[in-house]
């Protein structure tokens, strides 16, 4: 038996799949395969998988992560080119891990993410300057309705670390604990700006607790 991450990527106009879209489309995937795939129990068995976070439609990626079990044992190299020769050509598998034991479904050990937003080529140096701009805000509070009230929050706290190039890269807050969405952040510094700015919305990489890179766990 082989407990098993993959690292994926999504591009293109996969980017517009829903997290159900994504979910169905691994499954079918992995039924494709000649794999001998963990299926939960029952009169309709389904393939017992998850995705260490849901990814927001419209979201690119170039570093999320699904997890799964084989009940018979496959050379990780082997899994991930399979998977690749079964998947739609902007969803690509970049590297596969063996997961011990020891170490946590994967969902619960993210804390953060890596954000990078590319804006166009005549509006690059312009949203740059809307960034930073909005990072002399000491504090920037917005509305967050929960089930019962509405809660006034910081997003300035959420923001872990910032990269400031020709794109920028934020580190943001992306736990059960506390989580700013990357598009409602992007809307904000919009509001700032006073204006909107064409943006390519990539996640680079889901981050452990160090803020290092997610496969630094396994």
């Amino acid at each position: 038996m082989m407990r098993i991450a993959v690292k994926f990527a999504r591009t293109g106009m996969t980017r517009f799949l829903s997290h159900l879209d994504m979910q169905r489309t691994f499954s079918r995937t992995l039924r494709r395969t000649d794999f001998q795939v963990k299926t939960s129990s029952g009169f309709n068995p389904h393939i017992v998988m998850s995705f260490a976070s849901a990814l927001s439609v419209g979201m690119e990626t170039r570093g999320d992560y699904l997890e799964f079990t084989l009940l018979d044992n496959r050379d990780i190299g082997e899994v991930c080119s399979t998977l690749n020769d079964c998947l739609p050509p902007d969803i690509r598998i970049l590297d596969g891990y063996l997961l011990g034991e020891s170490v946590k479904k994967i969902m619960s050990v993210v804390y953060a993410a890596e954000i990078e937003y590319v804006a166009v080529p005549d509006e690059r140096e312009e949203f740059v300057c809307a960034v930073v701009q909005f990072l002399k805000n000491k504090e920037w509070f917005i509305e967050k309705k929960g089930k019962r009230d509405v809660k006034k929050i910081d997003i300035m706290r959420l923001i872990y670390s910032v990269e400031i190039g020709d794109t920028v890269k934020f580190k943001l807050a992306h736990s059960n604990e506390a989580s700013l969405n990357p598009f409602v952040l992007l809307n904000e510094i919009f509001s700032c700006a006073g204006k909107e700015y064409s943006i390519r919305v990539i996640r680079n990489e889901l981050c452990n607790k160090d803020l290092g890179p997610l496969y630094d766990l396994f």
